[in-house]
Order: C-alpha cells, then structure tokens, then sequence
C-alpha cells in the first residue's frame, strides 16, 4: 500500500490538483489508448519492395543489407500473394547476391523465375513482370534470354526506364557492346533526366570506347546529382 507521501509524489508527477489530493480522492484517469496494431506484412514489404528494383538494390551494400532483413521478415510473415512473394524474392536474390551469398541468391531467383514464367500471359504481356522475369534470368546468368526478356519489356512498354537501364547494363558488361548500351541510357537519361546511375554507366561506357571527355561530363554530373554516390567517384577515378 502506498503511503500519502509517495502518492503525493505521484499526484503532482501526473499534474493532478492538489485540491482533489486533500479531499482524498484522485480523479479517474482516462484509460489510454491501446497500442497501434503493427502490419508486419506491410512494413516489411514496404521496405523489401517499394521503390526498388534489382538493379537499384546492386548498387549499393548498405541498401542490399537493409533490403535482406526486410525480404525476409516479408517472406516470413506467410502474407504475400503470389506476385508480391515472387518480387520479395527476386529483390532478395539481387540484395543477397551483392553481399556475396551466390548460393541462396540463386534459390530466390529460381522461385522468383518460376512465378514469372507462369504468370505472364503471351497474348498479353505486362511490361513490368516481363522486366523482373529478365532480372531473375539475368541472376542466373542466362545472359542472352535475359537480354531478350528485356527487349520485350521495352516492346511491351518504351518508356519502362528499368528495362532500358539493364538491357544496358548487360550490353556493356557481358556483350562489351558499347555503343548500343550508350543508346540504351541515353533512353533512361530522356525518360528519367535526374538518374545518376544510368549516367555513371554511360560514363563507363564512354570511357570504354576512349571518348572520355563526354566520360567525364557525365560521371562529374552524377556527382553533381547524388554527392553520396561512391560508384560515380570511382568510374571517375579511373579515367
């Protein structure tokens, strides 16, 4: 049992009138309010999936870190329809394959692949799910299929910047076709101007074929754009 003193203490601790203390009585308290009802579905997903995409995530180990935790704790919650389940996974196999886990990136990116294949109607296809579908290829190292997941995405859709961005990315690291990756960020660039990574890639790119004054230009604008970018640093730093 409390002694007056102690409840005193409290009283006035909670602002409770010295008036009511004396007359022996402290007024009934207003129940609080129960705790906010946390989704952990949503949050998780959220963080796993929106905004990202695979090849946004290869860029960056602090992100790929973060997007592992999130995919797992998405995965985990048993919520995810089938399309949401198959991007967690796909986005986990990109995050997982940067920080050097081959092995379980590829497990993702075969039951990410196998939602695609059977998802995507022929007669009908949607750009999107075509691009991820050339995403899970392309983790695998079907280079050439991916290639041409992607050329149907563009098809599907000419102003899907991701599908753009990484038909490049694979034109110019596994094809060493240059130039036609130069015409693919250029695509980005007119789609999505601000795209600080489309423009360290054309600046590899550029520098590649030795034309390393419009190399430069392009790498010095996406430091402008993004001072945070070490990739832009380094592509700049081998010029």
């Amino acid at each position: 049992m409390f002694r007056k003193s102690t409840i005193a203490t409290a009283a006035c601790a909670f602002g409770i009138g010295s008036v009511a203390f004396a007359m022996g009585s402290i007024p009934k308290q207003k129940a609080a309010p129960p705790p906010p009802v946390i989704d952990t579905k949503t949050d998780y997903l959220a963080e796993c999936i929106d905004g990202r995409s695979p090849i946004t995530i290869l860029e960056s180990r602090t992100r790929a870190e973060n997007v592992v935790r999130a995919c797992a704790g998405a995965i985990q919650s048993r919520k995810l329809a089938p399309a949401e389940l198959a991007q967690a996974r796909l986005n986990r196999g990109a995050a997982r394959m940067v920080l050097g886990d081959q092995i379980l990136a590829t497990g993702d990116y075969l039951e990410a692949l196998r939602h695609y294949e059977g998802a995507i109607d022929p007669m009908n296809p949607d750009a999107l799910e075509l691009f991820r579908n050339g995403a899970a290829l392309d983790g695998i190292d079907k280079t050439d299929t991916a290639l041409g997941k992607y050329s149907e995405a563009i098809k599907a859709d000419p102003k899907l910047a991701l599908a753009y961005y990484a038909r490049g990315v694979l034109l110019a690291t596994h094809e060493r076709a240059y130039a036609p990756a130069i015409g693919d960020f250029d695509k980005v660039l007119v789609l999505e101007p601000a795209n600080d990574g489309a423009l360290v890639r054309r600046g590899e790119a550029y520098s590649q074929l030795s034309d390393f004054g419009h190399a430069l230009a392009d790498l010095n604008h996406a430091i402008e754009l993004d001072p945070a970018n070490p990739a832009a640093y380094i592509a700049r730093s081998r010029q």
